[in-house]
């Protein structure tokens, strides 16, 4: 079974940043989470941070394990981190996708996201 270490930026809203997946990635033009595989002989916290510096060329800053979920096809290692910087910021040094941003829950519910991924959301919000 495959597995993904993700990872969710949250500011001081409680807000969550998530990338609009570009006609060249899995799920084209959904909004989803940053993230990816692990590697062979990876932890999954090694995992995130090394994709939070491919894919935003950031460290994250107040790292924790949020919950593991299950697929039928994968199991996702979920992480959340403050988000210290501007958005804008994060926009110029953006390496897949070809946009983000942010949004509290009632935002996420006019997106097109993919239902494993909303059942991520729903738990990150509490709802």
């Amino acid at each position: 079974m495959r597995r993904l270490a993700l990872f969710v930026l949250r500011d001081y809203k409680d807000r969550i940043v998530l990338q609009h997946r570009s006609v060249f990635d899995t799920l084209p033009n959904y909004w989803a989470f940053f993230g990816g595989a692990i590697e062979q002989g990876e932890t999954p916290e090694r995992a995130v941070r090394r994709e939070a510096k491919e894919e935003l060329g950031i460290e994250l800053e107040d790292l924790k394990f949020f919950k593991k979920f299950y697929g039928e096809e994968h199991i996702s290692y979920m992480f959340t981190a403050k988000l210290n910087r501007d958005i804008d910021q994060l926009r110029s040094q953006q390496k897949e996708g070809d946009y983000l941003d942010v949004f509290d829950f009632d935002d996420t519910l006019k997106l097109k996201i993919a239902d494993f991924d909303m059942v991520k959301i729903r738990e990150l919000f509490g709802v």
